[in-house]
């Protein structure tokens, strides 16, 4: 609240400070032109003017006095600028704190249309911006309409919106303050009390409903939250089982190809193996022995002293890896498997011929 030493100060502040600064003050021009975030701004200002612990300083309290000024003005437009205004006569100096006083404490429509004239020819660019947001009220009044009331000459009061009710009340302890002249404000003190009692409670009812509104939007946030955590898992899921069926596609195509290879160089093999049987046997006719001298037919040692890479058709360069594969590739087209059907002698000449294999591929290692 005001100290009486601070009234001056504030009264000075109010009466200087410009609508460009109204209206960056705590964003209140761009929440009124985007509609949202206004609850927000009046329980703010509430907060500002009833502080009691001296947290904010004298501008805020005099920006805060001028936007909750503002809406009240505009939440009573069709009264402000009712068509038959009054005569009323004002002793002294008349500044923007005296005149808001006066109007929110007119008793009577003529007397506040009279007053709100006033205002409008003293500060004609906060008028036009109340026009503006009376109007924004209007076009949002079946949605955002109130339950009201009417004084006792008549006169339509809008819904108890939470800045102005604490508004108001920041306007009775200015009366306290500073009485205005020829009792202006309302005398009846028991039933000015039993109203701010009442509108307390029904701003104590809203702060209810909206802390509950925000308890559950809080809740609906985690729960996206935890089902965008799970989107996240599944995609990264799904990403993880993508890569394996890559790396699988690879290996396969990898073992096709090494298959393929082997089975071109079996056949190949299997044709030079042939032709060799047909020459053994043809000897072996001509000798008139039943088989033929394995050794001298497949000329083993020639083949054990010949250089290991050139029996292995390997290059010089050649890696453990490439021995390796090479080596099976031997073993798998001189499996005794393959010679089951054939002659005893093709058999021994393929394990022989095996042995000279493997020890080219030990020279080489070594």
């Amino acid at each position: 609240m005001l100290a009486e030493a601070e009234f001056a100060e504030f009264r000075a502040l109010v009466e200087g400070q410009s609508l460009r600064h109204l209206r960056r003050y705590l964003d209140y021009g761009k929440r009124v032109r985007q509609a949202s975030g206004l609850t927000e701004l009046h329980q703010w200002l509430g907060r500002i003017l009833l502080d009691r612990e001296a947290v904010y300083g004298m501008e805020d309290k005099a920006s805060a006095f001028e936007i909750g000024a503002c809406e009240w003005f505009a939440m009573h437009w069709e009264q402000l600028n009712h068509p038959e205004p009054g005569v009323v006569t004002i002793a002294g100096a008349v500044d923007k704190v005296l005149l808001i006083r006066l109007i929110v404490g007119a008793t009577s429509t003529g007397e506040c249309a009279a007053l709100a004239r006033l205002f409008s020819e003293r500060y004609g660019r906060t008028w036009a911006w109340v026009r503006e947001r009376a109007t924004q009220l209007a076009e949002n009044e079946a949605a955002d309409s109130a339950p009201g009331g009417t004084t006792e000459d008549g006169v339509v009061l809008a819904g108890a919106q939470p800045v102005t009710i604490l508004f108001t009340r920041f306007l009775e302890q200015l009366e306290k303050l500073d009485p205005l002249p020829g009792g202006t404000a309302a005398t009846d003190t028991a039933q000015r009390e039993l109203e701010a009692e009442e509108r307390e409670e029904r701003l104590r009812r809203e702060v209810a409903a909206t802390t509950d509104r925000a308890e559950r939007a809080a809740t609906r946030v985690e729960s996206l939250t935890e089902e965008l955590n799970q989107l996240r898992r599944t995609a990264r899921d799904e990403r993880d089982n993508g890569d394996k069926l890559r790396e699988e596609r690879s290996r396969r195509i990898r073992l096709e190809r090494e298959s393929r290879d082997v089975t071109q160089e079996l056949a190949r093999l299997k044709a030079e193996y042939l032709k060799l049987d047909a020459r053994m046997r043809d000897v072996a006719q001509r000798d008139g022995r039943p088989g033929p001298p394995v050794g001298n037919l497949a000329e083993l040692e020639n083949l054990a002293q010949m250089d290991p890479n050139r029996l292995l058709g390997l290059p010089v360069d050649a890696t453990e890896a490439d021995l390796a594969q090479v080596r099976r590739r031997f073993a798998a087209a001189f499996h005794s498997d393959r010679t089951s059907q054939l002659s005893p002698w093709v058999g021994e000449l393929f394990d022989q011929l095996l042995g000279v294999v493997n020890a080219a591929c030990d020279r080489l290692r070594r």
